[in-house]
């Protein structure tokens, strides 16, 4: 098990966890609140809750983690995910800068379709909450691209661990608008974006 080297340092993103048997997130400043508000939601779900919970829950947040951020090593079939950095948010998000001079009807969505957006992305595991928008800047980078819309769901939507775009961007840019950029990324089969694609 992999463990915090310093307890009073919070770590990129805050203390997120997602519950692998019901895929439900949770995002905490606070490790030891984290931990109990997983604790509610497995016994509320009939799941039993185990012993080394904590252990658990800290282990998977540092498998996401800056190497150097724990001490220990993976397990045999842990899956470690590159912390994502703000260049590559930036990079990846800017790719819809381009379309830009379109007019704002055929650029972004209806609100219809950022509600139905913003429902699946909640429940995605991909969907790395907490991303750090204010201390890397990347709030007003947001609001250049869809103006102030990218503060709707910033407290609920972070960025997408498949594309690394911001996805309080990207749930109101257009199906056309998606389309006209390249991506090559694999998405989860019940994600949005494999709809937009086939449309």
């Amino acid at each position: 098990m992999m463990t915090f080297r310093h307890r009073n340092i919070l770590p990129p993103g805050g203390y997120q966890y997602t519950v692998p048997e019901t895929g439900q997130s949770f995002l905490d400043g606070v490790f030891n609140d984290l931990v109990n508000g997983v604790r509610l939601h497995l016994a509320k779900n009939s799941i039993p809750v185990p012993p080394d919970l904590a252990a658990r829950i800290e282990h998977s947040i540092c498998l996401r983690c800056p190497k150097g951020f724990c001490r220990g090593e993976a397990e045999p079939g842990d899956a470690h995910q590159d912390p994502i950095r703000a260049v590559d948010v930036r990079e990846a998000t800017s790719l819809h800068q381009t379309r830009l001079k379109w007019p704002v009807d055929r650029f972004l969505t209806s609100d219809a379709v950022v509600a139905a957006r913003v429902a699946v992305c909640k429940a995605c595991p991909e969907n790395v909450r907490g991303y750090c928008t204010t201390c890397n800047g990347l709030r007003g980078f947001a609001s250049k691209i869809v103006g102030t819309r990218a503060e709707r769901y910033e407290k609920e939507l972070g960025v997408c661990q498949r594309c690394k775009c911001l996805l309080p961007v990207k749930v109101h840019i257009s199906d056309e608008a998606l389309r006209a950029v390249k991506d090559s990324n694999e998405y989860p089969p019940s994600c949005w974006v494999n709809q937009v694609r086939n449309g």
